[in-house]
């Protein structure tokens, strides 16, 4: 025997709860960042009469030390505006400018971040979460490079490393931050909200599904459900 009926939910997520999961994105972050792997760099440049060289290679770049200060996600209208301040990186890599051996240099870096989530209708009643327009800003940077070369030949490694560096390290920490505020949000959010049990010889089933898009704004998100309940008498075993 099936009963199908249908009802309408209506959930309301507040801004306390989004700060809430803001403090789960600073140590998935840090622990996806320890993880993370940096191609070396060959970094090449026109010398003249000799053409294109590799002056500077780059090898065994290793995220050493990830913190991150402050993040707010506060909600607008349509999305929530991520923005994480204080990330601090230092990395070691070893270095050989012109085919010379400079050993190994610790590199220290550090960077706001902002991004735009929206949350999407997705099925069986799960969120889906999309992160976009993530900008790094990097605030601090350093490192004390030794070549045992002097003048234009010094500036011109010093510049080739520090620009490539920078990037490169800047580039690699907006991933795991990146994945970390997605896959944060899709731990508590992105759960099937589809039911089935059984109590005594009646079993049951909540299928489950999104009313249109979810609505955000400052107040909270606004979720609107369908619900579609079947029961089903289960024989006992003679």
């Amino acid at each position: 025997m099936a009963r199908p009926s249908h009802q309408t939910i209506s959930l309301v997520l507040t801004q306390d709860l989004f700060d809430e999961i803001s403090k789960l994105v600073p140590p998935i972050a840090a622990a996806m960042a320890l993880e993370t792997k940096i191609e070396d760099q060959h970094i090449k440049q026109k010398i003249l009469l000799v053409g294109e060289k590799e002056i500077v290679t780059v090898t065994e770049l290793k995220i050493e030390k990830f913190t991150m200060e402050n993040m707010k996600m506060p909600l607008q209208d349509g999305h929530l505006s991520v923005a994480i301040h204080g990330i601090k990186v230092q990395v070691s890599c070893n270095v050989k400018a012109l085919g010379a051996k400079l050993g190994k240099v610790t590199v220290d870096l550090a960077m706001d971040l902002t991004a735009v989530v929206k949350l999407l209708a997705g099925e069986h009643g799960v969120l889906k979460v999309d992160v976009d327009q993530v900008t790094p800003a990097v605030t601090f940077f350093d490192t004390q490079i030794g070549t045992g070369f002097g003048g234009d030949i010094l500036e011109s490694v010093t510049d080739a490393f520090n620009n490539t560096i920078k990037k490169t390290i800047a580039a690699s920490v907006v991933k795991p931050v990146d994945d970390a505020l997605t896959q944060g949000l899709d731990s508590v959010l992105g759960r099937p909200l589809n039911i089935e049990g059984q109590v005594s010889t009646v079993g049951y089933r909540f299928d489950v599904a999104f009313l249109g898009q979810p609505v955000i704004k400052p107040a909270g998100v606004t979720i609107n459900l369908g619900v579609d309940t079947t029961v089903k008498v289960v024989p006992k075993a003679q």
